[in-house]
């Protein structure tokens, strides 16, 4: 597995990406032109990513995982150690390794970790009001929509938005707001477009103004 490891590094000098590798490492089993820190914490590491930052270098988060641990307990480390980077801008992409989980989970996490921290957008994103009457329409609104990465869509009833304004509609894209009972009100980011659309359409209508403003793509036909 090391050797596997190392290979890889040594492809991603050979593409022009910066290696840091630990000292005893590199002294052991040095890569050609990798750096190595002496101290990798406190100012030396803040000076690191100012360089890198500098220099538009990647830096590639890669956190390495003891066999055993708990899958929660990964996801809550990497969003800890990593996590607390990415929202800083600092770095680029994360790399989490650990031998007994599958690929499928640390490529999930991962994404995950990327889309939480606004460095890449995977899957669609929704925000919903815990506390309302629209799981049922929720639900019909991610059926409809969750091939859609690049749109957040938040679903919340009349009363819950107003709670939480304006920091309810955060970032999103789309909202889906309970207005009058039995109406929704559709928003474009904070601007309300639309007002008083019957329940039962509202779904339909709502996908309606994400093709108006061009975020709408297709299903991808199944192979």
């Amino acid at each position: 597995m090391i050797d596997i490891i190392l290979r890889s590094l040594k492809r991603l000098i050979d593409i022009s990406m910066w290696v840091i590798t630990p000292l005893p490492e590199q002294l052991t089993k040095p890569l050609p032109n990798a750096m190595a820190l002496v101290k990798p914490e406190g100012t030396t590491n803040r000076s690191l990513q100012a360089f890198a930052r500098r220099y538009a270098i990647g830096l590639i988060h890669h956190i390495q995982f003891l066999n055993g641990i708990h899958r929660d307990d990964l996801v809550i480390n990497a969003g800890t150690n990593a996590g607390a980077h990415l929202v800083d801008a600092i770095g680029d992409s994360v790399l989490l390794e650990s031998l007994d989980q599958d690929f499928d989970f640390l490529r999930n996490t991962s994404f995950n970790l990327l889309q939480c921290c606004r460095m890449r957008n995977t899957k669609t994103e929704y925000v919903q009001c815990p506390s309302c009457d629209l799981q049922e329409i929720s639900a019909q609104i991610r059926e409809k929509t969750s091939h859609l990465p690049s749109v957040s869509v938040i679903t919340y009833c009349n009363h819950g938005l107003h709670r939480q304004w304006p920091r309810g509609m955060a970032d999103v894209d789309f909202g889906y707001v309970g207005g009058a009972p039995g109406k929704i009100d559709l928003y474009v980011g904070k601007t309300v477009v639309k007002r008083g659309i019957a329940m039962e359409h509202a779904a339909d209508a709502l996908i309606q103004l994400i093709k108006d403003h061009g975020r709408w793509v297709d299903t991808p036909a199944e192979e």
